[in-house]
Parts: C-alpha cells; sequence; structure tokens
C-alpha cells in the first residue's frame, strides 16, 4: 500500500501519483530536482507550510512550491540561501493564486523546450 508521500504531488498537492506521474496536472517524478541544500519535498514548515517542488535557486536563495495548510492557497516559500556565508536561514512565504503558479511552471518548461529545440536546429 501506497504511502500519502507516494501518492501527493508536490506540484499540485492533490493524492494523484500513479508510477511516478501525476494524473491530475502532468508533473512526472524524474523533473525533480533533489540537491543535498534543499528541504526535501512534503516538509512541514511553522505547523503552516507544506513544501513541494523546488523550483530553483539563485545568488540569494532556494524558492520551493508550497500550500498553506491552513487555508488551501498555494505559494512560494523562499528559503535565504546566499552562495557565500550564512548564519541563519529566513523563510518568508508569498500566497498567490494556484493559477498563477501553474502557468509560471508551464511557461518555464515551455521556454526551456523551446530553448531544447533551438539548440538542436543549430546543430542540424
Amino acid at each position: 500500500m501506497a504511502g500519502l508521500e507516494e501518492k501527493l504531488c508536490p506540484v499540485c498537492f492533490q493524492e494523484a501519483m500513479e508510477h511516478g506521474e501525476c494524473r491530475n496536472c502532468g508533473y512526472h517524478a524524474e523533473e525533480s530536482s533533489a540537491v543535498k541544500d534543499y528541504l526535501a519535498p512534503f516538509t512541514i514548515l511553522k505547523e503552516k507550510y507544506l513544501l513541494g517542488k523546488s523550483l530553483g535557486q539563485g545568488g540569494f536563495g532556494i524558492t520551493y512550491l508550497a500550500e498553506n495548510m491552513q487555508s488551501g492557497l498555494r505559494c512560494c516559500i523562499k528559503e535565504y540561501f546566499p552562495s557565500g556565508p550564512v548564519s541563519y536561514t529566513h523563510l518568508r512565504a508569498h500566497e498567490t493564486d494556484s493559477y498563477l503558479v501553474c502557468r509560471l511552471l508551464l511557461e518555464k518548461k515551455k521556454k526551456k523546450n523551446e530553448k531544447k529545440k533551438k539548440k538542436i536546429n543549430n546543430k542540424t
């Protein structure tokens, strides 16, 4: 029997994962970006936020998709994690409508696919 973490999608937060793919949003588990410094998906912060997929890392920190467990709203969590020395971690949540987060993820994926196509076309 699969546990909740095996069924829960780290993007849409629905119990829709089957064989590494989400039946609800189409997320594939191989898209996961597990890096040693990243917090694990489904980590609970301040008894309020459920972390999902990591969205990326920049010069100041790591951004995660998350869900506010009290309101059910999707949000992004920015973990203060600069590339230089640091003595503390600061977490901040920006709540947003879920459709906006999904749209941003789709736009990011579309741009990535366009770059791949350009590289392939330039090689031929």
